[in-house]
């Protein structure tokens, strides 16, 4: 009885992190996740490099790729090192790419304070929380996988142009209306804006931002709030502490991101829209934690 005891805690013990489940906000197929990712590249596997005990022997956590091209962000080395699951990261298992196969993949920053053992900040990572990444033909130049709803491929020149391409100019009336209408009915916003106590009795103010189209924001009506768009430096001669920002804009055909930052409450939420036929919707709306 003690032998069969011990047996079961020794294998509890050594596939615990297998027990521990990933709980992330789903991000959607390639190109809608990696909208915010710092580095969209096509790479090359070259080879495992570290590797963790698992249920049916030693799997590996981290490789090395070779950048092939780089299609969003700044990578300077030919060479870099990414990190996988364990079981509980929230990240794609590194046995998912083969060794001399190409990818496109959306990478995120090496975590070194909550991730594998000799991870660097410098490294990276695929997060599970999505489709990240596409399988790549080289020889016809094309990337396939889960591409967009209703899109299984993309040829790899059309990727390149894709997050540098800004549709803004293209957003009607209508658009900013549709978007903007869903910004004001999240939930998170309006919890920061009733934590104002002076919510009912000034204006909501939202600093200038020259991409936009200031005058799609006028006649905004929000919380018994109006809506008035200044430029900071206006605000902040008004001596107004507490405003709304809007950064990170990212307007690439159907998709639209952006960071809404309520300036003077430390609090930031992402959102990532996407065109329908016929309206935009919301894909994601992530608060970031203040820090």
């Amino acid at each position: 009885m003690k032998r069969y005891s011990f047996l079961l805690a020794s294998l509890f013990f050594s596939t615990a992190h297998w027990l521990h489940a990933c709980d992330c906000v789903p991000q959607g197929e390639f190109l809608y996740a990696s909208i915010n990712s710092v580095l969209v590249a096509e790479v090359k596997v070259v080879d495992y490099l570290t590797y963790e005990p698992g249920m049916h022997g030693d799997f590996p956590v981290s490789m090395a790729v070779e950048v092939v091209q780089i299609f969003k962000g700044k990578e300077q080395r030919s060479k870099i090192t990414v990190w996988g699951d364990p079981g509980h990261l929230c990240r794609m298992y590194v046995s998912n790419f083969k060794k001399g196969a190409h990818y496109v993949i959306a990478f995120g920053r090496g975590n070194p304070k909550y991730g594998l053992p000799n991870e660097k900040k410098s490294d990276y990572t695929i997060s599970s929380c999505g489709d990240y990444y596409l399988n790549v033909d080289p020889a016809r130049g094309i990337a396939y996988g889960k591409v967009k709803r209703n899109t299984s491929a993309i040829y790899l020149k059309d990727l390149k142009t894709y997050y540098h391409a800004d549709y803004t100019p293209m957003l009607r009336q209508e658009d900013y209306s549709d978007i903007f209408r869903q910004v004001f009915r999240n939930r998170d916003l309006i919890e920061m804006l009733h934590s104002d106590s002076l919510a009912v009795h000034k204006p909501l103010y939202l600093a200038e931002n020259p991409v936009l189209d200031p005058l799609a924001f006028y006649g905004i009506f929000f919380e018994k709030r109006w809506l008035r768009m200044e430029s900071e430096a206006a605000l902040k001669q008004a001596e107004i502490s507490s405003y709304l920002k809007i950064t990170d804009w990212n307007c690439t055909g159907s998709i639209v991101s952006f960071r809404l930052e309520y300036v003077g409450k430390n609090t930031k939420i992402d959102f990532l829209f996407h065109q329908t036929t016929y309206s935009w919707s919301v894909e994601s709306a992530n608060i970031l934690e203040p820090g």
